[in-house]
């Protein structure tokens, strides 16, 4: 959108750049009864996404991570699949 042609806008506006827009997604946490956090997105089209909060340490050793601590296990898992794509 282009407004320095606009003679609301001040002759400084000119150096400014229309915002760059994103996917729109917009994100809410919202703690459910059974004491799960849920993290939700919402897409511009009006689907939602969840994703339930766990312990990193849990969700490493579960996706077959290795090392002696949770960060070793998240980095081989991580360097893992980037070998792997």
């Amino acid at each position: 959108m282009e407004r320095s042609g606009c003679s609301r806008w001040p002759v400084y506006a000119k150096r400014f750049k229309a915002k760059k827009r994103g996917y729109g997604l917009e994100a809410k946490t919202f703690e459910g009864k059974s004491g799960y956090v849920y993290t939700v997105f919402r897409a511009p089209g009006g689907s939602f996404h969840v994703f339930v909060e766990t312990e990193a340490k849990a969700a490493a050793k579960d996706c077959g991570g290795q090392g002696s601590n949770t960060r070793q296990q998240w980095e081989s898992l991580w360097k893992e699949q980037d070998e792997s794509d």
